[in-house]
């Protein structure tokens, strides 16, 4: 009775793993059909900012940080390998899907961070699209923000209370976020966008005197953890807690040395329901080229790439939220980077020998061709025409038609 008993368990036992394996294979080959289809399909993103790259690796430039539930298209390629991709400290094993996102990046996304939707989804996805292309068509749709009214009294009385606090004063800006709070978190509004980026102004001051008053080689110890989390817990220390409540984190340079930035992910989290969108993408960006900043010590610390997206999204910004309250600081962003992909940095020049670097022109090419449609792709395009006319060789045509690209933003 025992023997059969035992037989009968072993037989249990083969079957699950048999339906285990069965399930799986089913799963591969339903993801395969999915991947080989001819109808255009769709991907929803599971994993919050999950990064799309240039290139399907981890070292790849990222060209965009996409939020959870962004669908993006699946451009019908995908990776026969795997990369380790790290999730919640879990080390996984994931294939890379070419995807292009609605700013009409086409880059790299990590199969882990994403899910194809189904049939039914995808079908009303199209349809939807479809509709919406014919709007557009039509031009009796626009995107573009448009001039919203400001309670300027409040304002005022907002702004007039902020400028009480003291830069220098360690409590200042948890106190003037709560005074955010107490006017604007009932209703996200225009006044409320307005009002948010002079905290940001804020926060921009108590960040630099931080900066001179904060020695970060003292948590260097911290560089492997900061690698792997990206956040770090402050809240053993004094000043550790002093920098947590102004949101204020630590990161890594590309020659792994520890630097003060502020934590957008943390001002993200804060902020993020009481804003609108144009300031939603503000924050969503800067909290992007904070994890990778483009200059370091005056020389360019990413890759070209990736200076040509910042460039372009905030192009895109610029034509999208033309009343946003930071449209001073992203034109500013927007000629930093456009001036670093034509003229490069004092250890990175577009030429070498009056010949235009391969880099250079690599990223030209990702640029106009990758990158979707904006006013400084159509320039670039034009430049990138007249370099080929010139058969890269620099000349005064050349430098002429950068300085006027310079001008012209």
């Amino acid at each position: 009775m025992f023997n059969r008993l035992i037989f009968i368990l072993l037989i249990s036992i083969f079957g699950f793993f048999c339906s285990c394996k069965s399930n799986k294979k089913n799963r591969q080959e339903l993801d395969n059909t999915i991947e080989k289809s001819a109808e255009k399909r769709f991907l929803k993103v599971t994993i919050p900012s999950s990064k799309i790259r240039s290139t399907p690796d981890l070292e790849g430039a990222v060209l965009e940080r996409a939020k959870e539930d962004v669908l993006l298209e699946y451009l019908n390629d995908s990776t026969s390998f795997t990369s380790t991709v790290r999730i919640s400290g879990e080390n996984i094993e994931s294939r890379w899907y070419k995807v292009k996102s609605s700013p009409g990046n086409e880059g790299w996304i990590s199969a882990i961070c994403v899910r194809f939707l189904s049939d039914e989804e995808n079908r009303q996805l199209i349809s939807l699209t479809e509709d919406e292309a014919l709007i557009d068509k039509k031009g009796s749709k626009n995107r573009t923000q448009k001039e919203a009214k400001i309670d300027s009294v409040l304002l005022k009385t907002f702004r007039s209370r902020l400028g009480a606090f003291e830069p220098n004063d360690p409590k200042a800006f948890p106190n003037a976020v709560a005074l955010f709070e107490s006017i604007f978190q009932q209703k996200v509004s225009a006044t409320a966008d307005f009002a948010f980026a002079d905290l940001m102004l804020l926060h921009e001051k108590i960040f630099n005197i931080q900066v001179t008053k904060t020695n970060a080689a003292a948590f260097q110890h911290l560089a492997d953890e900061i690698k792997n989390y990206g956040n770090i817990n402050l809240d053993l220390d004094a000043k550790g807690r002093e920098l947590t409540d102004n949101y204020i984190g630590f990161g890594l340079n590309n020659k792994a040395k520890v630097y003060l930035r502020q934590n957008y992910d943390q001002l993200m989290r804060k902020f993020l329901r009481m804003v609108g969108p144009s300031m939603q993408h503000y924050l969503e960006q800067c909290a992007l080229e904070s994890d990778s900043p483009p200059l370091v010590e005056g020389q360019i610390a990413v890759p070209l790439i990736e200076i040509a997206a910042y460039a372009v999204f905030w192009d895109k910004y610029l034509s999208r939220f033309p009343f946003s309250p930071v449209k001073s600081i992203a034109k500013d962003k927007r000629r930093l980077y456009s001036s670093i992909l034509l003229k490069g940095s004092n250890a990175k020049t577009p030429f070498t020998n009056g010949k235009l670097n391969t880099s250079f022109k690599e990223t030209y090419i990702a640029m106009t061709t990758q990158m979707g449609v904006s006013p400084l792709i159509k320039s670039f395009k034009k430049y990138y025409e007249l370099l080929e006319s010139e058969k890269f060789k620099e000349n005064k045509k050349i430098r002429a038609m950068l300085e006027n690209i310079l001008e012209e933003l």
